[in-house]
């Protein structure tokens, strides 16, 4: 088989742990071959985590090992015992151990291996296990159940993986889009008999593999929680870090993702009371009484036990449950138990249906294995959106009006208990198999558990590979390791082809020429600065944005200025005469506004001041252009330079404002003229005001320093007074001697003083906010 690219075109974020294989080989491999393999992985593992001292080791499974010390961390962690897990040694948290295994070597394909070790070597490199914990407790904390937090998380967490190991490769998209063909059958299939928690996790990840929601999924909770933070998704499923994730997943997420748990605890009440019903029922059966019960005989008895076992496993006191059962039993009318019979009678039969199964008299079929991404994790269960509406109102209100309080609370311990088991057992079907979810004793909720390699059978395994090493010649050794170089050499130098294609494409966008990368660098550098609060500013500027008064015409009066020709025909020939039309006034999306930002280009300004200018005339342009009002961008010092006018699109390429930005603001004059940019844009609103009547004008000037040149002193200030009786002008001082001096010219309440070069576009944003809030105020007076 081909090697070398193989390493990388092959990537099963979700690879079949148990169960059917990504493939097999035609043949199996010799004792000689499977030695070649294990050496093979185990310098692809070094390589692609980086971490060159990994022991990468034959087992039963594929999987990684933590420092034996984490489980007794993570317990006491969740339980309050250590208070700041961020302070712990990070190597607790960081996988030094790889195992593979061994049947793989023998029989599975090649590329499916490399897979499933470039999986395993994916959270080494990127999981952050201190995190899963963290939310675990801050879940816990809140009342809610620690399985909660990772069940939103683990659907995130995949998905994240998935796109850093897929990002370079089509081939490996592909190939994993393959494999989730039998996930989304069976989660077709079984979406609706998971726990709500559970139901929007599947969402989640199929959402990221087909940008849709489940077509089955049906459940109006989980939708409604899904259409909230769906928003949210793309930011989680292309983070940079995981902290940046768990951030997102607390702030934007748990509030509303939350609400599933309690949902999903009232599920399970509902089902012990179906239970109760089914229990009840299989007692008379067996009681031998008369009647169209004992006609039914042992079949029904049958059936009505798979009913019990679908409903889900046995609590930790049997006695407890069935005392429980009882006492729910003794509250379910007859009817109602009867209606509960019939339901799930009528889900068993479909699911045999489904399942192909025989008819009595029939030779009985082996049931198919469920194998799905992580071995069959979807469990069969009731379906409660299968149920008559009406018996579950019936069931909800003798939960929550008829039940006795003792009653009601055991109740609900009971379902909130099986719920965790619930979610648990399908969590140790997805989480890394060195991760198990396990029933703590003090609280009895279920916490991680972190497996750890047995110290004998490591040093036993260390031997193992050590021997299948020396037994490869040296050459062969470095001819592995250098393929295995080559591998990774590639790929750094694909990552560099794109990102350079990437750069020519948004260079060629932005209007920037070839010889023009430094320039087009430093543009970016500030517009990424700028990023993160652009959103933010616009959210929050957009109620204070003035809007431009339009008319329109309604029709439907009996006068008025115009004729509604399509009524006229109908109204007229039964005598009505509502047919004229009125003019109203509404509002419309264009700015009844205009700014323009003017900017110091003298010496003084360069390094920092000149920075945070630059990033302040972006956020100033981002901002403006979202709302759609016209803005200028001028530099002054020796003369004034037009970066922008505000008839040009700041995005036209051909008109290069993006890259004038940044060659215009070199702050190489010599002189402080203000007066020259404020006499040029008074021109400019003047002659905007003409073609658009009552519009407004805000100027902001931002400057180290007073005039030195033009008009200066009292005729300066005198000039900016009488502009400031048209139009809105501020100025900001960077630094205090300049804000000294900008007062004097345009007023002290007109000035802000920046000491802090970095706040100057969060100052800037507050007075625009201002402004724009003074405008509207003035519009509305008019």
């Amino acid at each position: 088989m081909e090697q070398g690219p193989e390493y990388e075109n092959f990537n099963p974020e979700f690879e079949l742990k148990k169960g059917k294989e990504a493939g097999e080989e035609k043949t199996k491999r010799t004792i000689e071959q499977q030695r070649e393999m294990a050496r093979k992985i185990s310098l692809i593992a070094r390589i692609f985590s980086r971490q060159y001292d990994m022991d990468v080791l034959p087992s039963n499974m594929w999987g990684c090992g933590l420092d034996e010390k984490t489980n007794e961390v993570a317990a006491r962690y969740c339980q309050g015992e250590i208070a700041d897990i961020d302070g712990l040694d990070a190597k607790l948290f960081k996988p030094r151990v790889i195992t593979y295994d061994r049947s793989s070597l023998e029989k599975e394909r090649e590329d499916a291996i490399i897979g499933k070790m470039r999986h395993e070597v994916g959270h080494a490199k990127n999981s952050d296990y201190r995190l899963l914990l963290k939310g675990m407790k801050f879940a816990k904390d809140q009342g809610y159940l620690p399985t909660s937090w990772t069940e939103i998380a683990n659907a995130i967490e995949d998905p994240w993986v998935n796109n850093i190991e897929i990002a370079d490769s089509e081939t490996v998209r592909q190939k994993i889009n393959t494999l989730y063909e039998q996930w989304k059958e069976d989660t077709t299939k079984l979406i609706g008999s998971q726990p709500v928690t559970h139901q929007l996790s599947l969402n989640i990840i199929n959402y990221w593999l087909t940008g849709e929601s489940i077509p089955t999924l049906k459940n109006e909770d989980v939708l409604k929680v899904f259409k909230e933070i769906e928003p949210s998704l793309e930011k989680l499923f292309s983070a940079k870090t995981p902290a940046e994730n768990f951030k997102t997943i607390k702030e934007e997420v748990w509030d509303k993702y939350k609400a599933l748990e309690k949902k999903a605890i009232g599920d399970e009440e509902m089902k012990k009371m179906m239970e109760a019903a089914a229990k009840d029922l299989i007692k008379q059966l067996s009681g031998g009484e008369q009647g169209d019960e004992q006609q039914q005989g042992e079949g029904e008895g049958g059936l009505l036990q798979k009913i019990k076992e679908k409903l889900g496993g046995k609590s930790k006191s049997q006695k407890e449950e069935d005392e429980l059962l009882d006492s729910l039993s003794g509250q379910i009318g007859s009817k109602t138990k009867k209606d509960i019979r019939d339901s799930l009678k009528k889900q068993v039969d479909e699911q045999k249906e489904e399942k192909g199964e025989t008819k009595e008299g029939e030779e009985e079929k082996p049931e198919p294995k469920e194998e799905g991404l992580s071995g069959g994790s979807l469990r069969k269960d009731i379906d409660l959106d299968k149920l008559p509406q009406e018996l579950k109102d019936q069931l909800r209100e003798l939960i929550d009006k008829k039940l006795p309080s003792e009653l009601r609370s055991e109740l609900n311990r009971q379902a909130k208990s099986e719920l965790d088991r619930k979610q648990a057992e399908l969590l140790n079907k997805q989480l890394p198999d060195f991760i198990k979810m396990k029933r703590d004793k003090k609280s009895g909720q279920y916490i991680p558990e972190f497996q750890t390699p047995d110290k004998n059978e490591v040093d036993n395994t260390k031997k193992e590979v050590d021997d299948l090493v020396e037994q490869s010649t040296s050459q062969e050794a470095e001819e592995t390791e250098r393929q295995a170089r080559q591998i990774e050499e590639q790929k750094i130098r694909e990552r560099e082809e794109a990102e350079r294609l990437r750069q020519e494409r948004e260079m060629e966008k932005y209007g920037f020429k070839p010889e023009e990368t430094e320039d087009y660098q430093k543009f970016k550098e500030l517009e990424n600065a700028m990023r993160s609060q652009v959103e933010n500013f616009i959210k929050i500027l957009d109620k204070y944005l003035p809007k431009k008064e339009e008319y329109k015409y309604a029709g439907e009066f009996h006068t008025g200025k115009k004729i509604d020709f399509k009524k006229l025909t109908k109204k007229v020939p039964v005598g009505k005469s509502d047919f004229f039309q009125r003019r109203e006034i509404k509002e419309s999306t264009e700015a009844k506004l205009y700014v323009t930002l003017v900017i110091d280009n003298s010496g003084s300004m360069s390094g920092q001041k000149m920075a945070e200018s630059l990033k302040t005339a972006i956020f100033f342009a981002r901002v403006l252009k979202r709302f759609e009002i016209p803005f200028a961008i001028k530099f002054f010092g020796d003369h004034v330079e037009r970066a922008k006018e505000f008839d040009e699109d700041y995005d036209d390429p051909r008109k290069r404002i993006k890259p004038k930005i940044v060659t215009l603001s070199d702050a190489s004059g010599q002189h402080t003229d203000i007066s020259e940019p404020l006499l040029m844009t008074e021109t400019e609103m003047a002659q905007a005001k003409r073609e658009f009547s009552g519009s407004s004008g805000a100027i902001f000037v931002i400057s180290d320093g007073g005039a030195n040149r033009g008009r200066v002193g009292d005729e300066l200030k005198n000039y900016i007074e009488q502009l400031q009786k048209t139009y809105m002008i501020n100025a900001f001082g960077l630094g205090a001697g300049a804000a000294n001096e900008l007062k004097g010219y345009f007023g002290e309440q007109n000035t802000v003083a920046v000491d802090d070069f970095q706040e100057l576009p969060n100052e800037a944003f507050k007075v625009l906010r201002v402004a724009l809030e003074r405008i509207l105020k003035r519009l509305r007076k008019i």
